[in-house]
């Protein structure tokens, strides 16, 4: 039976030039540890990797140091927030504008205006002798022959045009006189067709609504709902910047605040504010 070869004890220890370079420099810092004064601040070790143990990509995390914490997050939430909360005031605004507040200004502007017509009966054939009054001005016409009539320098605003005859039912018509106050190159007159039918009583027509404000309602009905997304979305972004987490909503609720809060100077100025701490802080959020 062969004997077996035993191997000198110095085989089993582990050579300078074997040692993996972590594992060295680890060395040498402990070394330099050795060597320092009692009390002396110590040198943070780096991790150590063993020879053929996986590195970083292959389970083990990369040594990274701590971010700083600083105050300009918490500032920039709380500033986000505030501006959220002034930016419902156009919000309401939007939604509670009436066609008195936003036409009075302008007619009171704006000239008075001719109203013109003509007026048949129920053969479509024109009716002499019809009184036209706008009620509560003092201004009144009478048809001639061919059914025309023509009421100068009527005042803009709420008007109700009665229409009277003999016979004939009487025709109360609402019309909102608004002149061209918001289209200049339109002439400055109505033009209307009213038709008598036989009879008693007392018929009313149209409404006291203007037909430009229609337009201009849906118009701000829209900045209203789309200003009260932006306040919702600018106060989340400003309890996320207090939790520093989600950094391009918080963002994405300043810029929507500068957008469509720019009707108000101060949210649009705090707005930038907080994205400027935002942006100095990016690193801070998760």
């Amino acid at each position: 039976m062969a004997k077996r070869k035993i191997r000198p004890m110095d085989d089993f220890k582990e050579k300078p030039e074997e040692l993996g370079a972590a594992e060295a420099k680890s060395r040498d810092i402990r070394e330099e540890e050795k060597k320092r004064p009692s009390g002396a601040r110590k040198v943070r070790e780096p991790p150590v990797v063993p020879p053929g143990a996986p590195g970083p990509g292959y389970g083990e995390m990369p040594f990274e140091e701590p971010v700083k914490q600083t105050n300009k997050p918490r500032y920039a939430g709380i500033i986000l927030i505030i501006a959220g909360l002034l930016t419902f005031y156009p919000t309401y605004v939007f939604f509670s504008v009436t066609q008195d507040d936003f036409m009075g200004e302008l007619i009171k502007r704006g000239e008075n205006m001719t109203v013109s017509g003509v007026v048949y009966d129920e053969n479509f054939e024109p009716v002499e002798n019809v009184s036209i009054e706008i009620y509560n001005t003092g201004l009144n016409a009478t048809t001639d022959s061919t059914g025309g009539f023509i009421l100068r320098d009527v005042p803009l605003g709420k008007r109700q045009i009665i229409v009277e005859k003999e016979d004939y039912q009487t025709i109360e018509h609402r019309v909102y006189l608004e002149g061209n106050v918001l289209e200049p190159q339109n002439e400055n007159e109505l033009k209307i067709t009213f038709t008598l039918t036989p009879g008693n009583g007392t018929v009313t027509t149209g409404d006291y609504e203007s037909e430009n404000f229609k337009t201009i309602q849906s118009f701000l009905r829209i900045c209203g709902v789309i200003a009260t997304i932006s306040a919702i979305l600018g106060i989340v972004g400003g309890y996320l910047a207090l939790k520093r987490t989600k950094f391009y909503i918080v963002l994405a609720g300043g810029i929507l605040i500068i957008f469509f809060g720019i009707s108000l100077i101060i949210p649009s100025i705090l707005a930038i504010v907080a994205i400027i701490l935002v942006s100095l802080s990016r690193k801070e959020f998760s």
